[in-house]
């Protein structure tokens, strides 16, 4: 007397592919020794090392007046220079990783400038170097932890306005009234 019901067909490996089972293994055993041996003599010739980038690649750039945020100090070790500007993501200067260290030279930020224009009650241009000169710079350290396995601590200066102003909302000109109201 049988146990149970019979499995329906659709469960049941085919015989030919039963048959194969050991080609399967055979095929899997082959691919691990093959990746094994290539992975193996490339450690070899890098001698076990990987390729450093471009020395003359990330000139040790001028540090900024800026004002450390205690807030935001820490006593985790800084990422070195070279290894927290060399791998990047800035496609525009390149598609790998080491692209933007070789290519940023090229990047020519002077003379900019911003223009303000829209919906503003007085449009202007202003040079960059202008609007800089009008802030402050604040130090922050950053800890950042990729889900691609890496982390860095970088110090980062970011710019604080110098007279804390919180900006006026207007009605713009448009949709005032006679009045001309303001928010």
């Amino acid at each position: 007397m049988p146990i149970g019901t019979p499995p329906p067909t659709s469960e049941i490996t085919p015989q030919a592919h039963y048959l194969r089972r050991r080609e399967f293994i055979r095929d899997a055993a082959l691919f691990t020794a093959t990746t094994t041996a290539v992975g193996g003599s490339l450690l070899w010739l890098m001698r076990g090392g990987r390729a450093d980038p471009r020395r003359d690649a990330v000139p040790e750039g001028k540090r900024l007046p800026a004002t450390p945020n205690a807030r935001y100090a820490t006593d985790e070790a800084v990422t070195p220079f070279r290894d927290a500007t060399t791998y990047d993501n800035f496609y525009e200067f390149g598609t790998d990783k080491a692209d933007p260290a070789e290519n940023a030279h090229t990047l020519r930020p002077r003379p900019w400038t911003v223009s303000i224009e829209g919906e503003v009650e007085r449009p202007r241009v202003v040079d960059v170097d202008a609007l800089l000169a009008s802030v402050t710079l604040e130090e922050r350290v950053y800890r950042m932890r990729c889900v691609e396995a890496w982390s860095m601590v970088i110090p980062w200066e970011r710019r604080i306005s110098r007279t804390r102003r919180r900006p006026r909302r207007t009605i713009p000109r448009r949709l005032r009234g006679s009045r001309g109201r303001r928010l």
